[in-house]
């Protein structure tokens, strides 16, 4: 990959850095805003509960997010940004384009995701953004 190259994706990655940060801290607002009520009725407790729990898992796949984006800034640091961790072979363009973070090319990934499927034969789309479930993604893709 070319040095021009390797500045543009530079520059995507910071993007979805910059939008994973602003979108953990809102979250982390709405966390201390929930905490800031005083004795909320029952209903009101339920619904409370239910919003911390949402808001707490949207706050580890934010941070999770985090943690990918700062593995390809590493391998953007060493030089090794859009090549395939598994086998070595360049990751296309537009893979990277749709998936900045990504490490493994298509076929590895595919590889990756057959085996946590435990070899059943489905595969899932080894271009989805990586916020989406493998779960969801199966069930979005019987349905088509």
């Amino acid at each position: 990959m070319d040095k021009r190259k390797f500045v543009h994706f530079t520059k995507l990655v910071l993007r979805e850095k910059e939008g994973i940060l602003n979108e953990l801290g809102e979250v982390r607002n709405d966390i201390g805003e929930i905490g800031e009520l005083r004795a909320p009725e029952e209903t009101e407790e339920a619904l409370l509960s239910e919003g911390r729990e949402r808001l707490s898992v949207f706050l580890h796949r934010g941070s999770q997010k985090l943690e990918a984006v700062n593995r390809a800034l590493e391998r953007i640091q060493n030089g090794i940004y859009g090549k395939c961790a598994a086998c070595g072979a360049e990751i296309p363009e537009e893979r990277l384009e749709y998936l900045p973070t990504t490490s493994l090319c298509l076929t590895c990934q595919s590889l990756k995701e057959r085996k946590v499927m435990g070899n059943r034969g489905t595969t899932l789309s080894a271009l989805r953004k990586w916020d989406e479930s493998p779960v969801e993604k199966a069930y979005s893709t019987e349905e088509a």
